[in-house]
Order: C-alpha cells, then sequence, then structure tokens
C-alpha cells in the first residue's frame, strides 16, 4: 500500500490541511472518486447478479464504476471494466454490458447515466466502447415518464451536458440509425409529431436550465466543473427531429474500439 501512503501523506503538511483526514488505506469507492484504483493492489469486490457479475455496492447502491464514471476518471472506468470481462469470462460481452447497463442504484442510475449526468466524456467513451447498439437502445427505450427511468440521453439532456448528449446521439445514429435516435426523442403519449415533441424539449430544457442557475445562485451548483450548454442541446434535439442529416452535426467520434 506504499502508493496509498503517497497518496496520503502529510509530512510539511499543516495541521489543518484536508489530507490529514484522509485514511492511509483507501476503500474501492474512494480509490474510484479520486481516479486511483490502479494503486490497490487488491481487485475491487464481485458479487453475483441476475446471471452476470457485477461490482460490490456501498450502502446507496453505487459501485466503484458509478463513481469512475462521474468523476470522469477514465483509467479507472477502462481498469474496472477489464475487470468485469475477466470475472463475466473474456469474450462475453453480454455478461458485461449487463454488468454496466443493468447494474443500478435504488435511483435507477446506471454507470452510462452517471457519466452523462456529470459531462464525463471520457468515461462515456470508454463505456460505449464496451457496449452494442442493441444493448444501449434497449436500455434507453424507456424514455422520459416519470414513471420511469430516464434514459441515458435524457440525463446528459436534463442536465445540459451537450458533449455527452451529441457523443450518445452519434453512438445510436452509427449503430441503430437515425429513426431510432427520433423514436427515442419522441414523446411517449404526444401527437408523435416532431413539432410537438420539439415543444416539450423546449419546456424540459428550460425547467432544468432555470433549476441549474437556481442552484448555481445558491452556491450548490456542478460540482464536477463541466460545462452545460442547454442550448447546444436544443439545437442538436432540433437538427435530429426535422431531419437533419447526420453529416451536418459535428458531433465526437465514437468508433475507435479502446478496451
Amino acid at each position: 500500500m506504499s502508493a496509498l501512503r503517497s497518496l496520503t501523506s502529510n509530512s510539511g503538511h499543516p495541521a489543518n490541511c484536508p489530507c490529514k483526514l484522509l485514511p492511509l488505506k483507501l476503500n474501492s469507492f474512494t480509490l474510484a472518486s479520486f481516479g486511483a484504483s490502479h494503486l490497490s493492489n487488491k481487485p475491487p469486490r464481485t458479487v453475483p447478479r441476475d446471471g452476470f457479475v457485477s461490482l460490490a455496492t456501498d450502502s446507496g447502491g453505487f459501485t466503484p464504476l458509478h463513481y469512475g464514471a462521474q468523476w470522469d476518471k477514465r483509467d479507472t472506468v477502462l481498469h474496472l471494466i477489464q475487470h468485469l470481462k475477466r470475472v463475466n469470462g473474456d469474450g462475453n460481452r453480454y455478461k458485461l454490458e449487463r454488468a454496466l447497463l443493468y447494474t443500478a442504484t435504488p435511483s435507477n442510475t446506471t454507470p452510462l447515466h452517471a457519466a452523462a449526468a456529470s459531462g464525463a466524456t471520457a468515461s462515456l467513451h470508454v463505456m460505449l466502447c464496451a457496449v452494442s447498439s442493441e444493448a444501449l437502445a434497449v436500455e434507453a427505450s424507456p424514455a422520459i415518464s416519470s414513471a420511469l427511468p430516464e434514459n441515458v440521453l435524457v440525463k446528459a439532456v436534463k442536465e445540459g451536458r451537450s458533449d455527452c448528449f451529441s457523443m450518445l446521439m452519434e453512438f445510436v445514429i452509427r449503430n441503430v440509425g437515425e429513426g431510432s435516435l427520433k423514436r427515442l426523442l419522441a414523446v411517449p403519449g404526444g401527437s408523435g409529431t416532431a413539432k410537438s415533441s420539439f415543444a416539450f424539449w423546449q419546456s424540459y430544457v428550460t425547467e432544468h436550465r432555470e433549476l441549474a442557475e437556481m442552484n448555481e445562485a445558491m452556491g450548490s451548483g456542478d460540482a464536477y466543473n463541466k460545462e452545460r450548454n442547454y442550448d447546444r442541446v436544443l439545437d442538436l434535439i432540433k437538427f435530429s427531429l426535422f431531419g437533419c442529416s447526420f453529416s451536418d452535426l459535428t458531433v465526437h467520434v465514437v468508433c475507435q474500439p479502446c478496451i
């Protein structure tokens, strides 16, 4: 644990330095939040779950992967995914996808949701490389009804994470098709027209932009220090709903395997 001790060494630090509050031996959840999972010589604890093996959760239902994704610790996320690949059987993509998409907290937050909500583009990219388009489409299909879990696209819209939203859009378009993206952005129970769907999203974005601005004014703004751009999110939704060609969008490329 010498590497961990160097992280928390307090030699030469003043008595009130926050580092003195850190334990010399960090658990896997704290390690993931700091992006230091690779420093531990002990693999994260795993548990069997509905036919696949998942990382163990804390009292809130979060795994180390949730924390690494949330704080955009790319190397930690990659390390944990590679560990999940090993424990689920190398080559068994189905089990790996379930570990990523179906290990949710009681509030239905998966590691993908955590990355999309916090604007963690690097972590989101790594996880998308490990997920097939079909699996993501299934995970994202129960859209925006208050009685259903939010899908990852909605999570990015809600938090104004335009970079994550554009990355998810491209992934769906490239792997499932533009029609699938339009279906994901359609409003359940609505008239089905692009105009009515866009009117809903305008109202939705306005509501959550105002909430984010209010939180920021009260001093409880974005802890992740990532840009929010609600205007660009609306532009991307408009392009999709009103038949803009994919080639007209400026989005991230998510096609190179990284794991």
